[in-house]
C-alpha cells in the first residue's frame, strides 16, 4: 500500500503554448494518484524509452511504500517513478482509465 505524504504539480515555462494548456489543465487528486500507483506495472528504463512519452508535466512528493520512503513522480506520460538514495522503480500504467495526457505508445489525445 503507498501512503502519500506530499504532492505538488511541476510544470516547465518553456513548453509550448497547446503542451503548456494541456499540461495546465490537467490534474490528478491524491486519489488518483494512489489508484495511478496501485494499479501500475513495474517496468524497467529501457520500457520507458521506448513506450511511454517523458513530458515535463508531473506530480512529485513523497510516499511510503512497504515501510520504506520515496520521492516519487507521475508524469502525464503515464509513467511513474519512485527513488530514494539506494532504488529507483518504474512503473507503467497500462489501464483504460484516462488518468494521463499521453498513453503508453501513443499519441497526445
Amino acid at each position: 500500500e503507498f501512503v502519500i505524504y506530499s504532492c505538488k504539480k511541476e510544470s516547465p515555462i518553456y513548453l509550448d503554448t497547446a503542451y503548456q494548456v494541456a499540461c495546465k489543465n490537467w490534474s490528478l487528486t491524491v486519489k488518483d494518484i494512489e489508484d495511478i500507483l496501485m494499479n501500475s506495472e513495474i517496468i524497467d528504463a529501457i520500457d520507458v524509452h521506448n513506450e511511454f512519452y517523458t513530458l515535463q508535466c508531473y506530480y512529485k512528493g513523497r510516499l511510503s511504500y512497504k515501510g520504506n520512503e520515496y520521492a516519487y513522480e507521475v508524469t502525464a506520460g503515464s509513467f511513474s517513478v519512485l527513488y530514494n538514495r539506494d532504488t529507483s522503480i518504474y512503473l507503467g500504467y497500462f489501464k483504460d482509465k484516462n488518468y494521463f495526457l499521453v498513453k503508453p505508445d501513443s499519441t497526445v489525445d
